[in-house]
């Protein structure tokens, strides 16, 4: 399979971390002024109470957004190892910038095109008749470890709409799009009921991507190529997703089989 990852993200993760980095330390200097000062200067132990606040907001905030791009492996590393046992007539793209929309993750082969919407929640989530629910602890919810689960099918149609609209743009009517709400963690539990969109879990996808080895060829090979080299244009600067040490590439890069 091949594989471009859009590095401008890779860029964002560090301005991330160092925004978790403050937060930090801004609740270091409240603990250091609660500890040492308070005893000495009762009145200016008020001076940490702000920063408490400025920094538990801000450490949330990081915490959130470091949990949409994947804890411990990113997100892109979680889809393209799932996805590994696709031949090369595949190509996976992630945060493709398609209008004023990124769409996370595009997968393009013979049968067509899929958007893949990710979601990296733990624990059960429930899809009934198109609301969706995700049950969290008190403490997870206090320490704000987890991002709301948001509106997945709502995203993921906008999504979906954008690559079709980017497809008819380069004359091709009949390519069939489709999309996917996908839970990378495999802890996630998801139940479904009336559910009008396809939900999976990383092992689904998992065993979707072994069952492709003799895939329903819906493309011509002219149409997969032209559609493949124009989203890959699309990103601008790539980066490898499985060795991420590495310098940014200037093409599509091969994933690992």
């Amino acid at each position: 399979m091949l594989v471009a990852t859009n590095a401008h993200y890779k860029r964002s993760r560090r301005r991330k971390q160092m925004l978790a980095f403050a937060a930090f330390i801004l609740l270091f200097i409240a603990a250091m002024v609660s500890l040492f000062v308070f005893p000495q200067v009762p009145y200016v132990a008020w001076a940490a109470w702000p920063l408490v606040i400025i920094g538990y907001f801000i450490s949330s905030i990081s915490r959130q957004m470091q949990f949409e791009d994947g804890v411990a492996v990113t997100t892109e590393t979680r889809i393209a190892r799932a996805l590994a046992p696709l031949s090369n007539r595949y190509w996976l793209g992630s945060y493709v910038p398609i209008g004023r929309l990124i769409v996370p993750h595009v997968l393009i082969g013979p049968e067509g095109v899929l958007v893949i919407q990710p979601r990296n929640q733990t624990g059960q989530t429930t899809v009934q008749d198109g609301r969706w629910q995700h049950k969290t602890s008190f403490f997870t919810r206090l320490m704000a470890a987890e991002p709301p689960i948001g509106d997945p099918a709502g995203q993921l149609h906008a999504h979906i709409e954008a690559v079709e609209e980017e497809v008819k743009a380069l004359g091709h009517e009949n390519v069939p799009v489709s999309g996917v709400v996908l839970f990378t963690s495999p802890d996630a539990r998801v139940s479904i009921a009336n559910c009008p969109i396809t939900v999976l879990s990383i092992t689904q996808l998992t065993a979707w991507a072994n069952s492709r080895r003799s895939p329903n060829t819906v493309l011509d090979e002219a149409t997969r190529r032209a559609l493949t080299e124009h989203f890959d244009e699309l990103i601008p600067e790539k980066v490898a997703v499985e060795q991420e040490e590495q310098k940014p590439q200037s093409g599509a890069r091969r994933g690992r089989r």
